[in-house]
């Protein structure tokens, strides 16, 4: 099992570039504990034609996007794709699992990565003269790589909890040692596996993820600019729908990895009503919001395959603590075999899960970096 190691900036940004676009970040994290700046949403809003409605919430300028085919096909495809991403928890009655994790997080990756394919078809400058919206744009996803750095460590810290649960079952399985020595050690694997241990820092950082993904989306859109271009509108508004999502998403991924309803404000955050994905977007969130708000679990993800190993877990620790007779026929030994061999069954599940999740975190971290690359060009480009 490979760990959650962070992709180096270095490997898809030049040092002067990285250094202006980290410089900014960096200071505004140093002072405010809790980021309260400009967010994307407000200046691509204002560049969307949003406004505000006491009524209904925020609207949006839906027939000038709708006039765009490409932009109206992009909202079609991404409604199609969050809608499968909710019928896939019909069969297991609201219950999530990683498999779902990870086709959540490869919807993220397709969008954002089909939001940027619009790029080349532009043939317009961007910015016209006022660059915030970009720098927001590259600042904003920074703090998406954050998060992802977070979940990947968390990732990583799971592994090696799996780690522990190999040892149980090899030295279960092995023949080293007595018998009443190799039980000992693997009840202190399993009680370690069930221990928070030294993750409870890990587990508040995520926490704190999803504070991080609510104040991205807190700033309401103005009204004050429209772009008439076609081809820039529907870049802007791909970008935009791409941004909602890998919030909302990523929202619903670590509210299910911190373990506990404490993250449950997601289902709170206001979704422009007049895309094509938005009641999609807002019922996925809902549905994400009452399944977990009456599940706490001790420091384990929210997903089934973590649910069957805490109860196998169980079961052998009892079994091991109740062992008096060590002999090599005895009843009890053939107990403890099943036991370890039930238990290796649910871990390869688990870690084959986990798995591809942390692949796709990988994926999704690249796929950002290199967005943000093709921006800058296509926008050099442009002021050339």
């Amino acid at each position: 099992m490979s760990g959650a190691i962070p992709l180096p900036f270095s490997l898809f940004y030049r040092p002067i570039e990285l250094g202006m676009i980290r410089r900014s970040c960096i200071m505004r994290t140093r002072n405010h504990h809790h980021y309260h700046g400009p967010s994307l949403f407000s200046t691509i809003g204002q560049a969307l034609n949003f406004h505000n409605s006491p009524k209904h919430g925020l609207h949006h300028n839906a027939a000038a996007i709708q006039s765009d085919p490409r932009a109206a096909k992009f909202d079609v495809m991404l409604a199609e794709r969050l809608s499968t991403l909710e019928l896939a928890l019909a069969p297991t009655k609201q219950r999530f699992s990683l498999a779902w994790m990870d086709q959540a997080l490869v919807l993220v990756t397709t969008t954002i990565s089909e939001a940027q394919s619009i790029i080349p078809g532009l043939e317009c400058p961007l910015p016209e003269g006022d660059e915030q919206w970009v720098s927001e744009y590259l600042e904003d996803t920074c703090r998406l790589l954050d998060v992802l750095n977070t979940l990947r460590k968390v990732v990583g810290d799971l592994e090696h909890r799996l780690l522990l649960l190999h040892l149980a079952v090899s030295t279960l399985e092995s023949g080293h040692g007595t018998r009443q020595e190799r039980y000992a050690k693997a009840r202190k694997a399993l009680a370690e596996f069930t221990s928070p241990g030294g993750s409870s820092t890990t587990w508040i950082a995520v926490k704190s993820c999803c504070g991080v993904l609510r104040e991205m989306l807190e700033q309401r859109p103005g009204f004050e600019k429209d772009l008439p271009h076609k081809a820039r509108r529907s870049f802007l508004s791909a970008l935009y729908a791409a941004k909602v999502v890998a919030v909302c998403v990523l929202g619903a991924v670590v509210a299910l990895f911190s373990g506990s309803n404490a993250t449950l404000g997601i289902a709170e955050w206001e979704i422009p009503d007049s895309f094509a994905w938005s009641p999609t977007l807002r019922a996925l969130l809902e549905l994400v919001r009452s399944s977990l708000q009456h599940k706490i679990t001790r420091f384990s993800p929210l997903v089934v395959e973590f649910a069957a190993l805490e109860v196998v877990v169980e079961e052998l620790q009892a079994k091991l603590g109740g062992v008096t007779d060590f002999g090599e026929e005895s009843e009890s030994c053939s107990v403890i075999a099943d036991g370890a061999r039930k238990l290796a069954a649910v871990l390869k599940s688990a870690e084959e899960g986990l798995d591809r999740v942390r692949r796709d975190m990988d994926k999704l971290f690249h796929v950002i970096v290199c967005n943000r690359n093709s921006l800058l060009s296509y926008l050099r480009r442009s002021d050339s």
